[in-house]
């Protein structure tokens, strides 16, 4: 319903700046910048669709090859669990090298694509980190950084099947736990908060 709307405001050419009056609003009735963009308003839903819709290309050219050759690790054996009551400490502490190395992968590929980035999802982000500079300054990087990640970024890795189009195809157990470990170091560092995991505070 979402994608259906934005394409009537699209034809309108409304798109941007309804979406703008729905973060500047979003922003004036948030009492607390710790939670900003993280509730499922309106606003919310509409700037995931719009930034789904707009960058589904940019998505594709950004993580689908990290997506598919760390697929293709996992099969060959590369482990990313890092829970020491699944495999025990020594295992874990390896593994720790393993899920370092992964996430720092898709991070860097990530900050190095803000160039490949649709201009309207830019402008997008550009009037979030406007409209909350003037009442949270503090918060300016984390609620930008937090909803590309919470909204666009982490939801792909966590499940690449699940993407329009999908980024993988058959993702096994031990490729899903790495992908959901990545993402939600991912979300952590975006966010700015440490794990709740003793096991994932290293």
């Amino acid at each position: 319903i979402l994608e259906s709307l934005l394409s009537i405001l699209d034809s309108h050419k409304m798109t941007l700046a309804i979406i703008k009056l729905g973060i500047t609003r979003e922003v004036e009735k948030t009492k607390d910048a710790s939670t900003l963009m993280r509730g499922n308003t309106m606003a919310t839903k509409l700037m995931t669709a719009f930034t789904r819709l707009t960058g589904r290309e940019y998505m594709i050219q950004t993580i689908k090859a990290l997506l598919e050759s760390l697929a293709d690790q996992i099969s060959k054996g590369m482990d990313l669990e890092v829970d020491p009551t699944k495999l025990g400490e020594e295992k874990a502490a390896h593994n720790m090298a393993n899920l370092r190395s992964q996430t720092e992968i898709f991070l860097q590929a990530i900050i190095k694509s803000i160039n490949k980035c649709p201009l309207p999802f830019r402008v997008m982000a550009n009037h979030l980190r406007t409209e909350v500079v003037k009442r949270y300054p503090e918060a300016k990087h984390s609620t930008v950084g937090g909803f590309i990640f919470l909204r666009f970024f982490c939801p792909a890795i966590l499940s690449p099947d699940a993407h329009t189009p999908p980024l993988l195809t058959n993702v096994s157990k031990d490729l899903r736990r790495a992908l959901i470990l990545i993402s939600k170091s991912l979300q952590n560092l975006a966010n700015g908060v440490e794990f709740k995991e003793d096991y994932l505070a290293d």
